[in-house]
């Protein structure tokens, strides 16, 4: 949060200002987990709401797939964006990547290393459905894979008033739209095959513009990219 006031301070103070008036108005679901976040974690409800549309407010990302000579299909995107939230000149890095390293602290008897960045297995009746590599904090999707079925990652599209559009219009009351993070978590929770995955993206209307890269997992690999405002 503190690198994104960064880039342009009047971010996150207009999205904290309305952040009260947004959490009303997000799917219920992930609005409980998040007050749960918020509540085991010690952090403000309003911060984890503000990391959870971050997409919306700035994004910068890039991801890939292919095939390898086995025919092995190969997706996978980095971790380490930050570009133009401020640069490490010690580390030759951006700051956010930094920031998302793994680090240690320590109170007078144990050392911890805190990790920014996990893989999270999503889990019913004793059985994964999916794996997600993901940010503490975060209950959406960027990155996430049903083994055998398909695989789902997110690339920025830039538009010169990037989200800001499709947030204002949220907030005047147009709900028709989806928020990225959510509605790639929902993609995971209500298909089990490609097809599913891909019609569900295609037909969704976005309030922040995006590229979805997805792939089969036993089919050649097929990617579509769409972008919706």
């Amino acid at each position: 949060i503190e690198l994104a006031d960064k880039i342009d301070s009047r971010i996150v103070p207009f999205v904290q200002e309305k952040l009260p008036k947004l959490a009303e108005t997000l799917p219920q679901d992930y609005v409980d987990e998040m007050k749960s976040l918020s509540t085991g974690s010690g952090l403000d409800f309003g911060d984890i709401v503000l990391f959870n549309v971050f997409y919306e407010a700035f994004s910068a990302c890039t991801s890939i797939v292919a095939k390898d000579g086995k025919g092995g299909v190969i997706h996978a995107r980095n971790m380490d964006f930050g570009l133009f939230l401020g640069f490490d000149f010690k580390n030759m890095t951006w700051s956010l990547t930094e920031a998302l390293r793994p680090r240690y602290s320590c109170n007078y008897f144990y050392l911890f290393k805190i990790f920014s960045l996990i893989n999270i297995d999503f889990v019913k009746d004793g059985q994964t459905q999916f794996t997600s590599a993901s940010f503490i904090g975060y209950v959406g999707i960027f990155t996430a894979v049903r083994q055998k079925k398909f695989s789902l990652t997110i690339n920025e599209r830039f538009n010169v008033d990037g989200g800001w559009v499709g947030i204002i219009e949220w907030l005047l009351g147009k709900h028709s739209a989806h928020w990225l993070g959510f509605l790639t978590r929902d993609v995971f929770e209500k298909c089990d095959n490609f097809k599913c995955a891909q019609d569900y993206l295609m037909q969704a209307e976005m309030v922040s513009p995006v590229y979805f890269v997805l792939a089969s997992g036993e089919d050649p690999v097929n990617v579509y990219k769409s972008a919706f405002s």
